[in-house]
């Protein structure tokens, strides 16, 4: 499956990623400013694909500016790659179209070093020490925070591009994920583990299930949905096998055998027509238009599902996109699950304030701790459970579901709020304010038409946009039972729009990373038990901007 060499080498080599757990463990807990730990180290900030920021963000008191802003690349990132970037305290790395990048975050955003021998990768994995760990389906590879990659370079027996990012599950098990079917699973000695095409026979056709989002992970279970990919041509009378879809559940295992192994699923079943369907409509469906996200949080999975990964569609009505989607919520039961809701409406990306402390370590039913795992059991007690809100966005609105009912809680219509015509381009990120009363909602949205006014009446630190700019970063408060509040917004890059995640991480006074490049050294900058003042930390919120020519990275932090 891989060529592997000196696995003893790479246990060393490779130990950074024990201390992201650590760093995860973190993730889920309420923070503040002076949290050390505040950090995106992966796609969707956490295992669980919450999109959530685990510190609250900048400009509350002070207003809000672009701190610097840096080119990366004289041409712009792939589609695939689209996805934002990864903060740790020692660290930032962004995709390019050839490799990855990492910038000094705490100066000028000046390049640390550059790896350009891996076209189009996903987001990686960064650990504590601002070590990567990334893949672009023909390679998986490990670069140090100094840039230095480490042997041996993994290279896949087979190219698996493209790849959705790696994920990390409990037991330092790295899970990647194929477009083409399969999965894999490494452990963090970079050794691998076990591999799966997941094959089925529907209505007498055999087939094999290719996943289409982003899987996300609760404890050692992830959960991916997939659809339906047939061995051969199917008659017209089996057409409706093309649309089927199933979220699987499947155990991500340190074991001998059965490492990856499948516990349940839930079957969507998508209309598709057959070829000679005068309702046929042909469909340009490329990896970012499958437009289907799955989050998980605890034991629930919510799934949005976009148009079937099929070379058509049946329609009704001609061009209407927001009645095609659906989202579901599911409640895992161990062995099986079950349906909590079901709403019909069109979303391109869900996200929730995540603050279970446990979620990586836990195994799915929390109150079944057996083994090294009953450690961690008196430190639950006290653990409170706090109400979160399901937020479901498309290109014009923001909705707010409950996570209970999936009853509406709040709407937000992005061009009412900025009172320009615009559409919403990057995540929704989710932080809470320290004191856990409100939560916010930092997102970009890009015009859509010519205008001067950026911001609707009662912004604090808004101001004036002029004609060239094109794309806006917004922070929303939302306010328990008070409504919505627009905090502030700042003008991207001109003639850019913001793509993938916003990331935070946290700027602490003398701790220039461009100066620092070793480990030791840089826990010293940090102070006593690398915790900084509070005084000295602020917050940092980095996105990536793309055009048609460049790609550029930029923070914005406090005035």
């Amino acid at each position: 499956m891989a060529q592997v060499r000196t696995a003893a080498a790479l246990g060393v080599q490779w130990l950074g990623v024990v201390l992201l757990i650590l760093l995860l463990l973190r993730v889920g807990a309420t923070a503040t400013v002076a949290d050390p730990q505040a950090s995106c180290p992966a796609e969707g900030c956490r295992p669980s694909g919450a999109f959530a920021l685990n510190s609250d963000i900048p400009g509350l008191t002070t207003g809000v500016a672009v701190k610097w802003t840096v080119t990366v690349a004289s041409d712009t990132v792939p589609e695939l790659s689209r996805l934002g970037c990864v903060t740790c305290q020692n660290g930032l790395v962004c995709p390019t179209r050839r490799g990855y990048v990492s910038l000094d975050y705490t100066t000028s955003g000046k390049t640390l070093w550059r790896y350009d021998n891996l076209t189009t990768p996903t987001l990686p994995i960064l650990d504590f020490f601002g070590d990567v760990i990334g893949t672009n389906g023909n390679f998986l590879i490990k670069i140090d925070s100094d840039g230095q990659v480490q042997k041996p370079i993994i290279h896949f027996w087979n190219d698996l591009a493209p790849m959705y990012s790696v994920q990390l599950a409990r037991d330092f098990l790295l899970l990647l994920v194929s477009r083409t079917g399969l999965l894999l699973t490494y452990d963090y000695n970079g050794i691998p583990q076990a591999s799966l095409f997941i094959r089925d026979e529907i209505e007498g056709v055999n087939g094999t299930f290719l996943p289409v989002a982003q899987p996300v992970i609760y404890g050692n279970r992830s959960y991916i949905l997939m659809q339906f990919a047939p061995d051969s041509p199917v008659p017209d009378y089996k057409a409706n096998v093309l649309g089927l879809q199933r979220l699987y559940a499947i155990d991500i295992l340190d074991r001998m055998a059965k490492c990856i192994s499948p516990v349940w699923y839930v079957n969507f079943e998508r209309e598709v027509c057959p070829p000679h369907d005068s309702r046929r409509k042909q469909c340009q469906l490329s990896g970012e238009m499958y437009s289907s996200t799955v989050l998980v949080h605890r034991s629930t999975v919510y799934v949005s599902l976009g148009r079937p990964l099929a070379d058509c569609e049946c329609t009704t009505t001609a061009g209407n996109k927001e009645s095609a989607g659906t989202l579901w919520a599911f409640k895992d039961l161990g062995n099986t699950s079950t349906l909590l809701f079901k709403n019909n409406c069109s979303v391109s990306s869900l996200s929730l304030y995540d603050d279970d402390v446990w979620e990586t370590l836990l195994p799915v039913e929390p109150r079944r701790v057996r083994g090294r795992h009953a450690l961690l059991k008196p430190l639950m007690t006290g653990v409170r459970a706090r109400e979160v809100v399901l937020w479901a966005a498309t290109e014009q609105r923001i909705t707010g579901y409950s996570t209970h009912n999936g009853s509406i809680l709040h709407e937000l219509n992005v061009s009412k709020l900025l009172n320009v015509s615009c559409r919403i381009t990057s995540k929704v990120m989710v932080a809470r304010s320290a004191d856990g009363r409100s939560e916010r909602l930092v997102f970009a949205a890009a015009t859509t038409t010519t205008t001067q006014q950026c911001c609707a009446s009662g912004s604090h630190h808004g101001g004036r946009w002029d004609n060239s700019s094109r794309s806006l970063v917004v922070a929303v408060d939302v306010i328990n039972h008070g409504g919505l509040q627009l905090l502030w917004t700042v003008p991207a890059p001109t003639g850019s729009r913001v793509v993938g995640q916003i990331a935070n991480v946290m700027l602490a006074q003398h701790a220039g990373l461009g100066d620092v490049h070793n480990k030791g050294k840089r826990k010293e900058n940090l102070g006593v038990e690398g915790k900084p003042s509070s005084e000295a930390a602020k917050i940092l919120l980095v996105a990536m901007a793309v055009s048609d020519t460049t790609e550029q990275i930029f923070a914005i932090g406090d005035k």
